[in-house]
Parts: C-alpha cells; sequence; structure tokens
C-alpha cells in the first residue's frame, strides 16, 4: 500500500514524529497535495512569537516560506496553531518607531481559533511591566484569554498584571513563574465568573512576588476558582526566613486540600513545608517532592543531604498505601572527583531504608560541568538503590553539563 493511501489520522501521527524537524516537513508539505494539510498541522501547532527589542518587527520562528500571503493573512493556516509562545525580552512600550508594524502582526491573535495553549515569556533580567505594554496589544492579549478557547496559560516574569484577562476565560491549567499583581486593577475588575483551574504550577522567585501571587490566591474575592483543583505545583527558589510565608502557604495548601489529587513541592527547606497529613489530602494520589544538593568545586556539599531528605518522606505508619511517594533528586556537580563525597555521604543507604516500606519512585538527575564523569555516577547510583532499580521504581538521568 503506498503512504499516500493511508488514513489521515495514521498519517499524522507519523509526521506529528517530525515536529521538530520544519526542514523536513516543509520540504514533505511541498511534496503533493495529499501531504500538505498533514504536514502544516505539524508545522504549525506549535510557533513561537520572539519580540525581541533589537529587530524591526515581531518575527514569528518557525515560519516556513510555503506561500506568497503573509501567515497573519492565512486563516486556515492560523487554525492549526495550538500553542502560541510570545517571547518579549524587552516589552515595547510606548511610542517605539520600531514597532510600528506591531499591531499587524498582533491582529494574527485574532485569527488563531484553534489556540489552546497561551506562554508569554518575559527575562528575568528585564521583566515585562503589562501597564507599559502597547494599548493595543493588551487589549488583543486580552481577547484571546477571554474569547479563544485556552485551556492553558503560563506566564513568566510579569509585573502589574491585571485580574482583568482572565473574566469569564475557558483556562483550565495555569503557569505563573515570578507574577506580581496590580492590586489597582485587581480590586476594580473583580471577576463575575472567575475560571475554575484543575491544574496550577506556581514558581516563587523572589519574596514581594511570592506574597503578591499567594495573595491574590487566599483573598476574599480571588481571580480564580480553586474549588475542583487536581494538580498543585509549588517551586519556591529563595530563602523562607519569614513564618508569614509559611502560614500563607500553608493556607493556600489547606484551602485545596479536599480535592487535590497530585502535589508538587520544590523547596530545600528544613521548615515544614507543608505539614504534610496523608489524612487532610483525602483525593490525594501522587505526591512528589524535589531536593537540589550542589557539590562544589572546593568538595564542600551544600546542603547536607540526609536531614533533608529525611525529614520530606511522609511517615511510613500513616502512609496509606493508595498514596505513591515521588523523590526527585537533582544533583549539581562541580567538582572534579565527586565520586569520594558520594561514597563518603553514608546518606544513601539510609535513605533506601526509609523509602523501602513505601510505594516509592526516586528521580535523580545529575548535572556537571565533567560530563564524562556523570557515566561513572549514575552507574554508583544505580548501585546504591539496586533494589529499588531492579523494582524499575528508580530513574537515574544524564542531565549533561548545563542546569536550568
Amino acid at each position: 500500500m503506498s503512504l499516500l493511501h493511508l488514513p489521515t489520522e495514521l498519517l499524522t501521527d507519523i509526521f506529528g514524529h517530525l515536529w521538530d524537524d520544519h526542514q523536513a516537513l516543509s520540504a514533505c508539505a511541498l511534496a503533493c497535495r495529499r501531504l500538505q494539510p498533514v504536514c502544516q498541522k505539524a508545522l504549525f501547532f506549535q510557533i513561537t512569537w520572539d519580540m525581541a527589542a533589537h529587530r524591526a518587527e515581531p518575527c514569528f520562528d518557525p515560519i516556513p516560506r510555503l506561500y506568497e500571503m503573509p501567515f497573519t493573512e492565512s486563516p486556515r493556516l492560523a487554525s492549526y496553531v495550538v500553542r502560541l509562545d510570545i517571547k518579549i525580552v524587552c516589552a515595547p512600550y510606548y511610542s517605539p518607531e520600531p514597532f510600528v508594524s506591531l499591531m499587524a502582526w498582533a491582529a494574527a491573535l485574532q485569527n488563531l481559533t484553534c489556540l489552546r495553549d497561551l506562554r508569554i515569556l518575559g527575562s528575568p533580567r528585564a521583566q515585562i511591566s503589562w501597564k507599559r505594554l502597547l494599548d493595543e496589544l493588551q487589549i488583543l492579549i486580552m481577547k484571546v484569554i477571554r474569547e479563544q478557547p485556552l485551556t492553558r496559560v503560563c506566564l513568566t516574569y510579569i509585573t502589574d498584571m491585571p485580574t482583568a484577562p482572565f473574566l469569564d476565560s475557558s483556562i483550565r491549567q495555569l503557569s505563573l513563574s515570578s507574577v506580581s499583581w496590580n492590586d489597582a486593577q485587581a480590586s476594580e475588575t473583580a471577576p463575575v465568573k472567575a475560571p475554575t483551574l484543575q491544574s496550577f504550577n506556581i514558581t516563587l522567585q523572589v519574596t514581594k512576588n511570592s506574597l503578591s501571587t499567594i495573595d491574590h490566591l487566599v483573598c476574599d474575592n480571588p481571580p480564580f476558582d480553586l474549588s475542583e483543583l487536581q494538580s498543585l505545583r509549588i517551586s519556591v527558589r529563595f530563602n523562607i526566613l519569614s513564618e508569614v510565608h509559611l502560614i500563607k502557604i500553608r493556607r493556600l495548601l489547606s484551602q485545596v486540600a479536599g480535592t487535590l489529587k497530585y502535589l508538587w513541592i520544590h523547596c530545600n527547606l528544613e521548615a515544614d513545608f507543608p505539614n504534610f497529613e496523608s489524612q487532610r489530602y483525602p483525593m490525594l494520589r501522587t505526591v512528589s517532592r524535589r531536593f537540589t544538593i550542589w557539590f562544589n568545586s572546593d568538595g564542600f556539599i551544600e546542603p547536607d543531604p540526609l536531614p533533608f531528605l529525611l525529614k520530606m518522606i511522609p511517615n511510613a505508619g500513616s502512609y496509606p498505601t493508595s498514596l505513591e511517594f515521588h523523590l526527585i533528586l537533582q544533583l549539581v556537580v562541580f567538582m572534579h572527583h565527586p565520586r569520594c563525597s558520594l561514597d563518603g555521604l553514608g546518606a544513601w543507604t539510609q535513605l533506601a531504608q526509609a523509602l523501602a516500606p513505601m510505594s516509592c519512585r526516586l528521580t535523580i538527575s545529575i548535572w556537571s560541568h565533567y560530563e564524562s564523569h556523570i557515566p561513572e555516577l549514575v552507574s554508583l547510583l544505580e548501585g546504591q538503590f539496586s533494589e529499588m532499580h531492579a523494582q524499575r521504581r528508580l530513574l537515574v538521568v544524564n542531565m549533561g553539563f548545563c542546569c536550568s
């Protein structure tokens, strides 16, 4: 049977594996009319709108030059876009000459009728101020969030974010990383119908942004309905020194404890965060904790992992058999010969004994500036947790030399 006689569903699955090979998809789309729409769906499934300040106009990537008409004027191609990433390295402010043509490109947002996933990505070095964006761009983004059938929105490094764009939206999954809210706008535009979230990811980068986000979630008139929340991910990337922070985070956890099925926490703290009691989470099926260990170039290990790790593990006596515990260890290795330090820790045996009574999965990801030593570390850790490795409950991942 010829490839062209296969059902469209099978062709979609086949060419979907080429999602990151834009050159191959472009060539296949030009091969014949039968393959053109199939390849276009894979090619335009996810696009990136790069609004870098040094460019004269925004740049869509990838946009293969298959057609004479611009992408913004082709509703058929726009209907294939499911995920849109808007990268703003330096936000376009009022009256910028290089961004005169910005509105023509921004108008393309109205044609994305099948858009489900919108991500507005700022930069940690140049956060985006919502108030200083062009008014027309603000209106267009608000229309997309409210009127398009979005199910997921991701915002990173945005300041002065109002709650108005989320009014009456269909969002079910929300990710926030270093987002601060405009309190004045939030109070003036309290949503009549707050979107009901089922999945919520929050990364707390700095104290000010953390308090702003948590305050909005636990206030009397919150911008989001958490009554049906099933998945919650909390990542804390600063040292919590104030009990006020812990109180707010625990209040958020208690608010969603009744419906939560998946809880994921990344926090290197001796503090009891959270005070885990399985009976408070009747629907919980998986709880995951992530912990980062730094092996410095001078041989110093920071922090001493054993006290932290043992504190993270729930008490096996009150641990229900239906609840799965997932521990994620992130090893960042800067020393040239880390094997001696790993052998000398003595923590792995005690950790394996603590995890043995539970239905636990252990994932260890290793970053190192000396990538040639990583396979040796992988073998060492697989030997330390040989029982879990034999039961396929251990995964050791070589992440290379970069740590994000």
